[in-house]
């Protein structure tokens, strides 16, 4: 089975109350890194979307967006653009809570929801549900630090049928208020098809140019979903817009 990209861009931290306001999106939609989210969510009433070209084999162009509904929830949803000869379609739709913890202010919880489905022209159909949990802590010394750890379970419908959990790690640096580098790693599980069998690997970053502008780009692996199945690292790069209706 072809290899699954999970593909996206460094989280934004900020000082104080960072995780709460980390505005990355991975690539289904959620706040997070580039396979794993972050307990974090976006503030009430804003609207994120982003968008990366992937150098895989096949032409591979992951769109997400997420809205805040209030605070401490936000939903989202992606579309992955790929110009393989099956005509392979993704689409998914995924929410996040994160629990408040005002005890803790600088520890996070949250606990989210992924559904992904996959279908081509060969008649191939397949679907993909997450729930997960993830804890993350701030720690503001100069330079603001983001750890963040948790546990998927993954069940697999269609044509792949398996399940199993992975358990995933990240760290964020918000070196100035404008530049954030990031890291992740998701352990493998030989019960799952394609992305769960092996680790995989994410290192990237985000710089904002303006207030609402970010570029990011990174390296990750197992990058094809189209055909061949090359594991090795490639290069992604991106951007995305976010804005506020709040008044």
């Amino acid at each position: 089975m072809k290899r699954l990209l999970f593909l996206g861009v460094a989280a934004v931290a900020l000082a104080g109350a960072a995780t709460a306001q980390a505005a990355g999106l991975n690539l289904t939609g959620e706040t997070g890194l580039g396979r794993t989210p972050l307990a974090a969510t976006l503030a009430p009433l804003s609207l994120a979307v982003a968008a990366d070209y992937v150098d895989a084999q096949d032409t591979f162009v992951p769109v997400r967006v997420a809205f805040g509904v209030l605070e401490g929830l936000e939903v989202g949803g992606s579309y992955w653009y790929l110009d393989t000869g099956d005509n392979l379609s993704v689409w998914g739709l995924n929410a996040k809570f994160v629990i408040p913890a005002e005890i803790l202010a600088d520890l996070a919880i949250a606990a989210g929801y992924n559904y992904q489905s996959f279908s081509a022209d060969n008649g191939f159909a397949a679907s993909v549900v997450k729930v997960y949990g993830v804890v993350s802590y701030t720690y503001a010394a100069g330079v603001t630090l983001i750890p963040s750890a948790g546990v998927s379970y993954e069940v697999q419908g269609g044509e792949w049928d398996e399940f199993g959990a992975r358990f995933f790690a990240s760290l964020v640096a918000k070196l100035t208020p404008r530049l954030a580098l990031g890291a992740e790693f998701s352990v493998g599980n030989e019960d799952l098809v394609g992305e769960g069998t092996d680790p995989d690997v994410w290192a990237g970053a985000r710089f904002w140019p303006t207030e609402r502008l970010a570029i990011q780009a990174g390296v990750m692996n197992n990058a094809d979903i189209g055909g061949g199945g090359d594991p090795d690292y490639v290069f992604h790069a991106g951007a995305q817009y976010s804005f506020s209706f709040a008044r």
